[in-house]
């Protein structure tokens, strides 16, 4: 199966992020969450505003992370055997090619990356 390998499933939630981050920039207001909602309540909201943003029909009776996360997952991964087969690429890099002080490094550089985006992201929602 295509997710049975840890890059692909890396590519999936890396798609599901973007698409969920493109719902909230274009302001689906149908599912808004706030702070103060219990953390399940928010995860829904935002499986719910990925589901608009892929233009899934979700029934009104569907609420549980579980089968949202299964109805994305499928969506995302008949998306993914439309796409050529050399649409991502080869990777820069390979991790057997790095040694573990370098493999510690470009994590660390990751990390400092994914939080700028964080915090980006955070003011362009605000």
């Amino acid at each position: 199966s295509f997710l049975n390998d840890t890059n692909s499933r890396l590519v999936v939630l890396e798609f599901l992020l973007s698409e969920l981050q493109a719902a909230r920039l274009l302001h689906a207001a149908t599912y808004q969450t706030t702070i103060d909602q219990p953390q399940h309540e928010r995860l829904v909201a935002s499986l719910l505003c990925a589901c608009q943003a892929l233009q899934i029909e979700v029934s009104e009776s569907i609420r549980a992370a579980d089968t949202l996360m299964t109805i994305l997952q499928t969506k995302v991964c008949t998306l993914m055997e439309t796409l050529p087969a050399d649409f991502l690429g080869s990777p820069l890099v390979k991790e057997e090619d790095l040694s573990p002080q370098r493999l510690e490094g470009l994590q660390e550089i990751n990390y400092a990356m994914r939080r700028d985006y964080d915090v980006r992201r955070r003011m362009l929602l605000k």
